[in-house]
């Protein structure tokens, strides 16, 4: 039976959990604690991709205190071997006593088969579900890709108070701190989509520029007719990777650089075909998170083809007059009924409100209804 001690271990797992979120995709994060007598013996976290698992370094702390001990961890310990062997072996080798996990592992070659290996070898199993919605916020991007082999996507837009997206007299509409968090939310996705209008009218470089813990993106240009000039900026960066997608046929010769890749649609229409794209991201580049920053068309389109999980909305109180309005953004998204989880904070004056996609969720293998944009 679960207890409220175990809770209190668990939580701390799960705490440890969100540490070194940058490094480890397209690996979950997981943490783990050893207690054995009341006192927590071990405890680790899973570090980076390809490194040993939460379960391990709690394991090498403990050292001969793992003996008869309770190992806590916030995904059930694996049963096979991938890029390091077990966990679930390794607790039997410890003489674990008792195993509580959190959630269970959506991939259903591994679901399960460590908690066997471990009820077979005498260890007593139980499940502290109380948390296991937290694990899964903290997993989403994760869970959606083993699922689905296709990123978790997230699109942010920026509005004024009158549903203005842009703002003739400057490139900004939000504010500086609000422009602060958007470097957050890069730095916790693997990737970062746009469009040739956006490159074509802001010139972005769309890369994670804050000074503490985050990844830097992988940066995606969307530009069926090559409209686009190798001169931009986004081309430029003399680190990571920037994918230009493109029509097949198009002559790209003068975008070759040593960090430049180019992917070429062959589907018909002269869009992209997005749904495609996302596979080949998946696929190919191992990419579980997706952020999507494009103007309110685009928005529009993406989400009648219901490509979104989540939304990202940045609602600054100045009005503007002039520029573009989002208004049908705004239709499309809230006369839907389609947002659950929504969360709103205030980020210096301007007002964040996120949700995800109640329809996405439902329909998280994109159907042929999904529409091509570019």
């Amino acid at each position: 039976m679960i207890t409220n001690k175990d809770i209190y271990f668990a939580s701390y797992a799960l705490e440890l959990a969100h540490r070194d979120t940058d490094k480890t995709a397209p690996n979950p994060n997981v943490g783990a604690v050893l207690v054995k007598n009341d006192i927590i013996v071990g405890h680790g976290n899973h570090k980076m991709y390809g490194g040993r698992h939460a379960e391990i370094n709690a394991l090498d702390m403990a050292g001969d205190n793992a003996f008869g001990a309770t190992c806590y961890v916030t995904l059930e310990p694996c049963g096979h071997h991938g890029r390091t062997p077990p966990c679930a072996d390794a607790l039997v080798k410890a003489n674990i006593y008792r195993v509580v996990y959190i959630s269970d592992d959506p991939n259903p070659l591994v679901c399960g088969k460590g908690l066997e290996i471990m009820r077979k070898r005498g260890i007593l199993i139980e499940k502290c579900a109380t948390l296991e919605h937290l694990e899964h916020e903290l997993n989403k991007a994760w869970r959606h890709y083993i699922v689905h082999r296709t990123p978790y996507v997230t699109l942010k837009m920026g509005i004024s108070i009158n549903e203005a997206t842009v703002n003739p007299k400057t490139q900004w509409i939000t504010s500086e701190e609000a422009r602060a968090d958007v470097q957050k939310l890069r730095g916790e996705h693997d990737a970062i989509l746009t469009t040739a209008d956006t490159v074509i009218a802001d010139n972005p470089e769309l890369t994670y520029r804050l000074n503490t813990r985050g990844k830097q993106p992988i940066r995606i240009v969307l530009d069926a007719k090559l409209r686009t000039t190798p001169d931009a900026k986004i081309y430029n960066i003399p680190f990571g990777q920037t994918i230009l997608a493109t029509k097949e046929g198009r002559d790209v010769s003068g975008f070759k650089r040593e960090n430049v890749i180019t992917y070429f649609d062959k589907s018909a229409g002269e869009h992209i075909d997005v749904k495609g794209l996302l596979s080949y991201l998946a696929e190919e580049l191992s990419v579980t998170s997706l952020l999507i920053e494009a103007g309110h068309h685009f928005a529009n389109t993406i989400l009648d083809a219901e490509l979104i999980n989540e939304l990202c909305l940045y609602t600054s109180p100045m009005i503007i007059n002039e520029g573009e309005s989002s208004k049908m953004l705004l239709d499309n998204i809230f006369t839907s009924q389609l947002i659950c989880d929504v969360k709103t904070e205030f980020i210096g004056d301007n007002l964040k409100v996120t949700g995800k996609l109640m329809e996405t969720s439902k329909n998280l293998v994109l159907s042929d209804r999904s529409k091509s944009v570019s």
